[in-house]
């Protein structure tokens, strides 16, 4: 092997190895990416929950205010 082919190999099994390494780079990217999805639909599924909460809650109010009417009813019958 001259010395001109020994430096061409080299040169092509470094570009190789260097084009591994950027895929693997790129495919720990995107897993990041993909947690990261995953995280932002649990966050939006919470803050979704809590929406059902706060309308629970709306509706007990309302629950208690027509329960308050109720009783002041009865005392103007009273």
């Amino acid at each position: 092997m001259t010395r001109e082919n020994l430096t061409t190999t080299t040169v092509n099994f470094l570009c190789i190895i260097m084009i591994f390494i950027i895929l693997i780079i790129n495919n720990n990217t995107n897993n990041i990416n993909n947690t990261n999805n995953t995280n932002n639909i649990n966050n939006t599924n919470n803050i979704n929950n809590i929406n059902n909460t706060n309308n629970i809650n709306n509706i007990n109010n309302t629950n208690n205010i027509n329960n308050t009417n109720n009783i002041n009813n009865t005392n103007n019958i009273l």
